[in-house]
């Protein structure tokens, strides 16, 4: 029972400090991040340890991690287990601690009280054909790939992810910033003149249509590859710039456009990634295909997904196997990460690898690495606390930019201080697990690149009086 008490009171502090934090910054985006961030880290706790305790019959209802037993390694009930309990609930109440501190040292001026205020406008066709051009750029760099897909009856997915290229990295941040800004512009566009901070050129209805087609186009690519995150990283981030750019006239179906464009692909995706689909469409290489049937899904099965535990399972590997500490090389591997791969190909071993080589992981797939658990393969209880300590403040920092964003003269850092935070939120999905060296795609697929393309649609800034 020990481990439902510390899963309890680490919620009842935890909902504390969100309330004190929702008081303070009434941001909806701190409301969804922190939820994200729990489901990652404290969710997939109550789950295992009620299904233990109770006899282990959560297959019965659709509990489905018990694989993970064998490729990975077996979860018992034990010290290693309360012990990695304390810390992940350590990590997420000293984050939330940390956020409120700087959030409540903020001068917030009021956008209500400013005379006027200057309101970006982003040019429809720009974003549009920008994106759609993104996408050729990134199938460019895996024509090959695309060909063997089809000549050897294999999905793209398998054959882009199991064998990735020295072009890998560049076709990943294509496909980011093809769907990306598209979705924050789509989110602009339908907020129509209304926008608090940004609007676009023109509310034509033909842009509607313009926008859906290249939204479809562009989905419909990053499906055949079966790319998620990159479509759910830029559904959280429209939807929450739609809410906070468009408060005073929201309307519930741009809402639910924005919702459904999104949710109803990343549920296909899962399905149809794993398929070859270019080589059944073109009746080529079929014949490699063999036949692997499942057995029928339980309704609770999607609620109980495997995303829950891979991650949370880390820390406990890390402390039962006595995973040895690497003393902060993961900062040189972030460094490192900069360099692109042309000049430097072969990669210093991450957290991640370095935790999967030592508990001896099945290499059939990936199980990603808990942000707390890389902190601490890095530092010890040292390195959780300090993780924790960099990531709220990081967070509340772009709080604090998106609050003063007319303190700044230059458009391209207005534009970066207003999205900041809804950029931060999407990212955290990617970001939580990962180690260190996650903070390189953060600052640039998930800042750096999607405030780029919007800052090159930006058609002029206008003065609207309040």
């Amino acid at each position: 029972m020990s481990y439902l008490l510390v899963l309890s009171i680490s919620f009842i502090i935890s909902l504390f400090l969100t309330k004190k934090i929702w008081e303070a910054s009434k941001e909806i985006y701190f409301l969804l991040g922190l939820f994200l961030i729990y489901y990652w880290t404290l969710m997939g706790g109550w789950v295992f340890a009620i299904d233990n305790l109770t006899g282990t019959h959560g297959g019965d209802i659709g509990i489905h991690y018990y694989t993970y037993f064998d490729i990975l390694f077996p979860v018992k009930l034990n010290t290693s287990y309360l012990y990695a309990l304390i810390f992940y609930a350590l990590f997420f109440i000293i984050m939330q601690a940390t956020i409120l501190f700087f959030i409540q040292k903020t001068n917030r001026p009021s956008i209500a009280k400013e005379k006027d205020t200057e309101v970006i406008t982003l040019s429809n066709l720009k974003i549009i054909g920008l994106c759609v051009l993104c996408v050729f750029i990134s199938y460019a760099f895996i024509h090959q790939q695309v060909l063997k897909a089809i000549n050897t009856g294999k999905s793209l997915y398998i054959v882009t992810r199991g064998e990735p290229d020295k072009f890998f990295s560049l076709h990943q941040i294509f496909n980011e910033i093809a769907i990306g800004p598209l979705l924050i512009g789509f989110a602009v566009f339908l907020g129509g003149n209304d926008g608090i901070f940004i609007k676009t050129n023109s509310s034509e209805k033909k842009y509607f249509a313009l926008y859906i087609l290249a939204i479809l186009f562009v989905i419909l690519y990053l499906g055949l590859l079966g790319d998620k995150h990159e479509l759910f990283f830029s559904g959280i981030v429209g939807l929450l710039f739609y809410l906070a750019n468009v408060k005073k006239k929201r309307k519930i179906a741009n809402i639910l456009i924005l919702f459904f464009i999104v949710s109803i692909p990343l549920f296909f995706i899962d399905i149809i990634r794993g398929l070859p689909i270019l080589s059944s469409l073109l009746n080529k290489g079929t014949e490699h295909i063999a036949s692997h049937p499942t057995s029928a899904p339980s309704i609770l099965s999607g609620f109980f997904s495997n995303e829950m535990f891979a991650a949370h399972f880390s820390m406990y590997g890390v402390l039962e196997y006595r995973v040895p500490f690497t003393y902060g090389y993961s900062f040189f591997t972030l460094i490192s990460s900069f360099i692109p791969r042309l000049i430097l190909p072969e990669r210093p071993m991450d957290a991640y690898t370095h935790y999967a080589n030592s508990v001896g992981a099945s290499n059939i797939e990936g199980y990603t690495i808990h942000h707390a658990s890389a902190w601490y393969i890095n530092f010890g209880l040292f390195g959780v606390i300090l993780g924790a300590i960099i990531l709220g403040y990081l967070w509340a920092s772009c709080y604090r930019l998106a609050k003063n964003w007319t303190a700044h003269k230059s458009t391209f850092i207005r534009l970066f201080s207003i999205i900041s935070p809804y950029l931060f939120v999407g990212f955290i999905p990617i970001l939580i697990r990962s180690g260190i060296e996650g903070y390189k795609p953060l600052a640039t697929e998930g800042f750096l690149l999607p405030v780029i393309i919007l800052f090159l649609c930006c058609k002029k800034t206008t003065t609207k009086i309040r």
